[in-house]
């Protein structure tokens, strides 16, 4: 009878344990880059701007080398997705009509993000003013991330 007790507590904590790691993962997808296919998870540690946490997520690709970070910041008309890695920053915007690149602009950076235009495929960021039109989902919108954010590192020369 122990033995049966043991093995359900077990079995009972195995099941929470993956329970929990599968709830932090939002969504996945393909890049259709040499970074290869993402995953989208809560971070551990939420980004801070003002004094206020904001809702963060982390950015994770099949081959190593890329980590992005995305802070979600909201005000009346629009959804700011303050996206930065060690290589660049830029913010996604979401008015409602369309969501698209915009520069980050001094006053919604935080600590440790730079813009730095000799990091930037303009081409790609161009391309990306408007990704999308109508109005797209948080999910939506995370994807759009994962998928396009690589094209902006400018490649490293052969």
């Amino acid at each position: 009878m122990k033995k049966i007790m043991t093995l359900a507590l077990l079995a009972i904590f195995v099941s929470t344990a993956s329970f929990g790691a599968d709830k932090k993962v939002v969504t996945e997808g393909k890049s259709f880059t040499p970074m290869g296919n993402f995953r989208v998870q809560v971070a551990e540690k939420p980004v801070i701007k003002d004094g206020v946490e904001l809702e963060t997520y982390t950015i994770t690709y099949d081959n190593p080398g890329l980590v992005v970070t995305v802070a979600i910041e909201k005000d009346k008309n629009c959804k700011r997705y303050l996206t930065f890695s060690d290589k660049l920053s830029v913010q996604y915007v979401c008015h409602g009509t369309y969501f698209g690149i915009e520069r980050l602009t001094p006053e919604n950076s935080v600590a440790g993000m730079t813009m730095d235009d000799a990091s930037m495929n303009k081409t790609s960021y161009f391309h990306q003013r408007v990704i999308s039109q109508g109005y797209n989902d948080m999910i939506t919108c995370m994807r759009l991330i994962g998928a396009y954010f690589p094209e902006l590192l400018v490649k490293p020369e052969a």
